[in-house]
């Protein structure tokens, strides 16, 4: 299979501390929660695997890596739809990529593979005929680099498309419950809180449009459409007020603010469910509205 051994890419240190920081989460914390809450996140997800898919419109043959792939539902979907060509889904994180590898295991496709990698330095072995993320190219230190690195992957003409958040305040569903814990220190202890800076790595590392048609353009892809998404996440599968409190304070901002020790967790729990409980009670509290970007473009051909 292509992916199974590798090219030496171009940008080859791209270790650094963020990178670092970054794969120490997804293979300690960060991987547990997520898997936690794997059933969830992928149900409210799923209109995004279709954006991208419906993107890249797949061939039969077409060769295709997955970016960020997690769990691996979204590599399992376009493996089913490429059945003579492969798909490889890449990530940083061992214990996501072992849950994806075992979803598969009472029936598996022949033509999907999962390689622990980072995108912003590994190479396939071959070129490929498109790339996707489903939010899963957010977190570069040097973004330009990354995907510079990313379009190397591609043949002359090949596609990308991928799914990235908006902003904060445009996603009720991180944002809401974090409010919550924030209004909470600030009468229990109150002083300025932390905010990230703007354009950090992260899960809103490309919420400015115009930074990402920047990026792309600055790491010589063409074809550079970004579109906006505007809908709601949806979390029917929650069966209780306690469980989705336990969602929204072992994801996001929240549960990073109790694993840097801003907030104990008992705290966190009684300030989200204080601000769950009513909307719970008229059953809007699995429903949240929620913006992204979904972003194509093209290895350009030579001239």
């Amino acid at each position: 299979m292509w992916g199974l051994a590798v090219r030496r890419a171009p940008q080859e240190n791209m270790t650094n501390t963020q990178q670092k920081m970054q794969s120490e989460y997804w293979n300690t914390s960060g991987a547990e929660r997520w898997q936690r809450n794997a059933h969830h996140l992928e149900q409210a997800l799923f209109p995004f695997s279709a954006e991208i898919i419906g993107h890249i419109a797949p061939a039969p043959t077409d060769n295709i890596l997955d970016i960020g792939c997690g769990t691996g539902d979204l590599s399992t979907d376009l493996a089913c739809l490429t059945p003579d060509g492969q798909v490889v889904g890449l990530d940083i994180s061992a214990p996501l990529l072992e849950t994806a590898r075992n979803r598969n295991a009472d029936a598996p496709l022949p033509n999907l593979s999962f390689i622990l990698g980072d995108a912003s330095s590994w190479q396939p072995s071959a070129y490929v005929d498109a790339v996707v993320s489903r939010f899963g190219v957010m977190f570069f230190e040097h973004p330009e680099a990354a995907f510079e690195n990313i379009r190397n992957m591609l043949k002359p003409g090949g596609r990308m498309a991928f799914a990235a958040w908006a902003s904060m305040e445009e996603n009720e569903w991180v944002s809401a419950p974090l409010s919550a814990v924030q209004a909470y220190l600030n009468e229990a202890r109150p002083g300025p809180l932390p905010v990230p800076a703007p354009n950090m790595p992260g899960p809103f590392g490309l919420s400015d449009r115009n930074r990402i048609e920047h990026i792309l353009a600055a790491s010589g892809w063409s074809d550079i459409l970004i579109s906006p998404w505007l809908g709601h996440l949806e979390f029917q599968d929650m069966q209780s007020l306690e469980g989705i409190v336990d969602f929204m304070t072992s994801m996001g901002g929240v549960a990073r603010m109790i694993g840097s020790g801003l907030i104990e967790a008992d705290e966190a729990r009684a300030a989200v469910t204080e601000f769950l409980t009513p909307i719970w009670e008229d059953g809007t509290a699995t429903i949240w509205r929620a913006k992204a970007w979904i972003v194509s473009a093209k290895n350009p051909e030579p001239e």
